[in-house]
């Protein structure tokens, strides 16, 4: 089967500011188990200005995300980077929905072309790989976006994909206590094959940012792990954000890290831990757990 290498291939990052992508999902509707909150047009404006004041020129969208794209395309994105998502309602209709959704993507954002066009799910790709691969040479022979890759939730997805053509990169859980994407032998398969790692769900949907008095019941169990993490923040001189940000952020094999934001505030407290530099705290200093029932969103109790 053919692959789909020639386009551009991601760069490593010039900075730790440069690793960040802003991530949009809340943008226009409510999104994860903690946020009760949406993004307006004027607090989007308002949040990518204090990015870009702090080196972060990327974002992450996707058209099932409500009217994030919407309240992007009100934005002035010249300057920025983007990437979207192929629409998983428009590409189980056909290749020629999922182009015409990608087109209408672009208009509503006002741009050309894309950093990175994301499949949504390993499913969406693995349901008719050849499909997919030729779906992503035409967009990149139309130069609608640089780079691709598949959003996976397991690194047997990301391995069955790659059996297929190695991808751009692959959008991942990481986080302090889900570590399987950074497994030595896994890193060193997607290495092999030039493939770029972008983390998400550095905070679990918030769940890492959470004192351990105020984490959901269903929690409880790993109460410990919690209490654990608080310790050793404080004794870092960090907050919860910097202790669970900056360790992924920091880790060589993250070349990009989407990170949600959804109030000022939060950009304002992003914006300052990168400010900070690199911290003195790595992974291999941090215990994580392998419980799916803890790392793996899809079987929270919501």
């Amino acid at each position: 089967m053919a692959s789909v290498r020639e386009g551009g291939k991601l760069e490593p990052p010039l900075s730790i500011q440069s690793k960040v992508v802003i991530g949009t999902a809340s943008w226009g509707n409510q999104y994860g188990l903690f946020n009760s909150t949406s993004v307006g047009a004027e607090t989007a404006k308002n949040i990518l200005k204090i990015a870009s004041s702090g080196g972060v020129n990327t974002l992450d969208t996707a058209p099932a995300y409500g009217d994030s794209e919407a309240i992007l395309g009100g934005c002035d994105l010249t300057k920025l980077s983007l990437y979207t998502k192929v629409d998983p309602e428009s590409w189980d209709r056909g290749s020629d929905y999922a182009y015409i959704q990608l087109r209408e993507s672009l208009r509503t954002l006002g741009i050309e072309s894309l950093t990175g066009l994301t499949f949504h799910s390993a499913e969406s790709f693995l349901g008719d790989p050849k499909r997919a691969i030729d779906f992503v040479s035409r967009i990149r022979a139309e130069g609608l976006a640089m780079n691709w890759g598949v959003s996976v939730y397991d690194p047997s997805q990301a391995l069955e994909v790659m059996r297929f053509t190695p991808p751009d990169y692959i959008q991942a859980p990481v986080s302090l206590m889900d570590r399987r994407f950074l497994a030595s032998s896994f890193l060193e398969k997607i290495e092999a094959m030039g493939v770029g790692l972008q983390a998400r769900s550095l905070f679990l949907q918030g769940l890492l940012l959470r004192a351990p008095n105020q984490i959901p019941s269903q929690f409880k169990p790993w109460v410990e792990l919690f209490s654990g993490y608080s310790s050793s923040a404080w004794k870092q001189g960090l907050s919860r954000f910097q202790y669970a940000l900056m360790p992924v952020l920091q880790h060589p094999a993250i070349q990009t890290a989407v990170i949600g934001v959804n109030e000022e505030s939060h950009i304002q407290e992003l914006a300052a831990a990168l400010s900070g530099g690199e911290i003195a705290l790595t992974l291999d200093e941090i215990e994580s757990s392998e419980d799916l029932n803890l790392i793996d969103p899809r079987k929270w109790r919501k």
